[in-house]
């Protein structure tokens, strides 16, 4: 009944074509034009994972995440219904992203859910990119990983854990200088150590950042050379406490924010247990002003 892993991230954007662009250029994505207002964006052999359309909010407006087969999407509506969340099924957006089925509702900070299975997979097509990139790990353990802020983190890690069966990982207090202190929450539902983040922080964006990882160091490190090129550089190469993965930070177009890391530690669900860390990082990922 629970979720298998995130899917895709739909986001709006005000610059569209600089969006894509970067995405191309210093992520080294597939990025298929929708139209004068959408484009979609391919790193593995599913038909796409990311979809950005033009829109004045620079923010994720939507999250796909995938279950296994309908049984199990018919289970979890009628679970989410038995905790007062109605999730909608809706044939016409399940053709529009090219899944089998899809019910869609809200999480707690208002970001919308797509609930899906059967998603396209063009495995008879190589990923094409003009960067030669040799991928990103996907598979089973989906697109990456997102960190969603939440005016509300127990409500939002109920919702994740109670409602679609995500379970914790571990958490790290995050102090920012001038703001209250908060705390990062991790949640996985594969073996990748977290697939969502939940930091409790009222904010008017949703997203803090999302990840893609590399499924070689050389790639991240061509991806570093290219973004401090292009003076893009968010936070510098570091290494994460929690899940030890080697990563840096990027500023997307319209202030959107990607990691881009290698290496990320695999958990076994079922093994695991929970604990904390004090900081973010073993090293580096220093932040610089903007």
């Amino acid at each position: 009944m629970s979720i298998r892993n995130l899917g895709y991230l739909v986001f709006e954007v005000v610059e569209l074509e600089a969006f894509a662009a970067f995405a191309a250029d210093m992520l080294g994505v597939e990025v298929q034009q929708r139209g004068e207002d959408a484009v979609r964006m391919r790193i593995d052999s599913r038909s796409w994972r990311i979809e950005a359309q033009r829109g004045p909010r620079n923010d994720v407006v939507a999250a796909g995440l995938e279950v296994g087969a309908a049984t199990d999407l018919e289970r979890l509506e009628r679970h989410l219904a038995e905790r007062g969340t109605a999730a909608r099924r809706d044939a016409a957006l399940a053709r529009e992203r090219g899944v089998t089925g899809l019910s869609h509702c809200s999480d707690p900070s208002g970001l919308e859910i797509e609930l899906f299975y059967g998603a396209t997979e063009e495995n008879h097509r190589p990923l094409r990119t003009p960067l030669g990139h040799g991928g990103f790990v996907t598979g089973a353990q989906g697109l990456g990983h997102m960190v969603l802020k939440t005016p509300v983190p127990e409500r939002s890690a109920e919702f994740y854990c109670e409602g679609l069966g995500m379970a914790v990982s571990d958490y790290i207090p995050l102090y920012i200088p001038g703001r209250p202190p908060a705390e990062l929450q991790f949640l996985h539902c594969n073996s990748r150590h977290h697939t969502v983040a939940l930091l409790g922080m009222p904010d008017p964006k949703r997203l803090a950042h999302f990840m893609l990882e590399c499924r070689d160091l050389d790639d991240l490190g061509r991806a570093l050379d290219r973004v401090q090129a292009a003076d893009a550089v968010n936070a510098t190469l570091g290494r994460h406490t929690n899940d030890g993965m080697l990563s840096f930070y990027a500023q997307m177009p319209g202030g959107i924010e990607v990691e881009i890391g290698f290496g990320g530690m695999q958990v076994e669900p079922q093994a695991w247990s929970v604990v904390r860390h004090e900081k973010t990082s073993r090293w580096g990922h220093v932040r610089r002003r903007r």
